[in-house]
């Protein structure tokens, strides 16, 4: 999977290297540039769950969806959901990469505009860090979804993990207050909807390694229009970065010698190579 980011940003990333991670921040998902950010996961969830629950056989007054036809409550259920969605246990955090290595567009947008860097990452290597540090946050690295068909597949097949977890939890049944059934399902929404995004993003074939982080871990950063973005730190190991590709709009020979003096400095050797992409670069 690759990352594409700025010198600027490489370097501070190579000199925050501590105890063989590279430390990596991951963004609220609020945050990220398509406005619809969980709009889209949430709306195609409510569309797929009734059939979840319907193959499920869960009880009619006992089913999550049945809550959302009581007019009555939905004014205060909503208001609760959006709370739910930006709390401490729920909130979460994303770092994004792409399946595609040397993609013109993301160069455009994370990479320099064509002068940094895409780092290529094993998911392998970083999965196997997180299992095997039980104590730390887990983390979820899956594909992005943005047609019709690959969404329904992701979420016949996610919705009724999860459903039956929820109802595992209640003795095989979904005896739970009105409340705490909603907030399951801003759970669910965290959990599978981070991974569902517009057909017009796909051109980045986005990776997104999703964790969620408790409000002591939260730090904040300024945006270019003056906004105040929250953050956390995500520790990602030296072995996992197995390339690195120099933007197509890039010198060369000056920033690959840079770019092995900065990694040596690390003991990190890996060779980096030039973007096969053809820019003119006077």
């Amino acid at each position: 999977m690759y990352h594409y980011t700025s010198l600027d940003t490489f370097y501070k990333i190579i000199e925050g290297v501590k105890d063989d991670y590279f430390t990596f921040h991951a963004g609220s998902i609020y945050t990220m540039n398509d406005t619809q950010e969980m709009l889209l996961g949430y709306n195609s969830i409510m569309k797929y769950l009734p059939t979840i629950e319907d193959n499920l056989k869960v009880p009619e007054e006992e089913k999550i969806t049945t809550i959302l036809k009581d007019k009555t409550k939905n004014k205060l259920i909503m208001e609760k959901f959006g709370e739910w969605l930006i709390n401490d246990d729920i909130t979460n955090f994303v770092v994004s990469f792409s399946a595609k290595p040397d993609i013109l567009p993301l160069w455009a947008l994370y990479g320099g505009i064509g002068t940094g860097v895409c780092l290529e990452f094993s998911p392998y290597q970083v999965k196997e860090h997180y299992t095997q540090k039980l104590n730390e946050t887990k983390i979820d690295i899956k594909h992005c979804v943005y047609k019709e068909a690959d969404i329904k597949k992701l979420l016949l097949t996610e919705l009724e993990i999860v459903y039956k977890l929820f109802l595992k939890s209640n003795n095989g049944t979904g005896r739970k207050d009105s409340m705490q059934k909603l907030k399951y399902l801003a759970t669910i929404c965290g959990v599978i909807g981070a991974f569902i995004k517009h057909p017009a993003f796909e051109y980045e074939q986005e990776i997104r390694m999703n964790l969620f982080r408790n409000k002591d871990e939260w730090k904040f950063t300024e945006t270019h229009n003056g906004q105040r973005s929250v953050y956390v730190e995500v520790p990602i190991p030296i072995k996992a970065l197995t390339g690195i590709i120099i933007g197509p709009a890039a010198n060369i020979n000056h920033i690959k010698n840079a770019l092995i003096m900065a990694l040596r400095t690390k003991g990190i050797k890996v060779e980096p190579i030039q973007s096969k992409i053809p820019f003119r670069q006077y």
